[in-house]
């Protein structure tokens, strides 16, 4: 039996395996062909998650974004929050427009694409899922305000409180519009599919 005290041991020093990481993730950067902005509720493309990360979707993680959303903001700008994208260059109308800044929504062009393949996504289901669920409670709020605001146009007679309803819907109604129009707005790391993908796996 031995009694010798038990001592720590790793198959492989941790600092090699940080060290792997940190190549990997510098050989990834080279594969970086652009950045920009893209609009995920807007565009004609279907997104497909699961190539590079398998992280299933969660509702609850869901929620917490949402909850973060209505917080802090979105930040849909800043290059921690980025979806990243695996892509063919060629797939892309104006990849000379996207060597935007981070930090500064005005710099990041819209990334424009040739098709309406399907993008490879690297991860951020979450991202994207919390929008489009926060989406479909604004649209649902505006057929209700819209309908309400209508009714009242439509009164022959209306009461000071009926006028005053009627001018605080549509001052909700342009937000919901406003939140339509800009809430699936994230900004995007392109990345060279095959560079990515022989990295990745290799």
């Amino acid at each position: 039996m031995d009694t010798r005290p038990v001592m720590p041991t790793t198959t492989v020093p941790s600092d090699k395996l940080a060290r792997q990481t940190q190549q990997m993730d510098k050989a990834i950067c080279t594969a970086q062909i652009g950045v920009g902005k893209l609009n995920i509720l807007k565009i004609a493309n279907k997104l497909k998650f699961g190539t590079y990360n398998e992280q299933p979707q969660k509702s609850t993680e869901v929620n917490k974004m949402i909850t973060s959303f209505e917080m802090n903001g979105r930040q849909w700008f800043k290059e921690e929050n980025a979806l990243a994208i695996v892509i063919k260059s060629n797939q892309i109308c104006n990849i000379e427009d996207l060597q935007g800044e981070w930090d500064d929504a005005d710099d990041l062009n819209e990334v424009k694409f040739v098709d309406e393949d399907v993008l490879l996504m690297v991860s951020g289901q979450h991202q994207v899922a919390a929008p489009r669920k926060m989406g479909e409670g604004y649209v649902a709020e505006k057929t209700v305000l819209e309908k309400r605001s209508m009714r009242l146009a439509e009164s022959a007679n209306p009461s000071e409180d009926n006028i005053e309803e009627h001018d605080t819907i549509h001052v909700r109604l342009a937000v919901v519009l406003g939140e339509l129009e800009t809430l699936g707005t994230w900004s995007v790391k392109l990345y060279d599919q095959g560079q990515y993908h022989s990295h990745h796996f290799q």
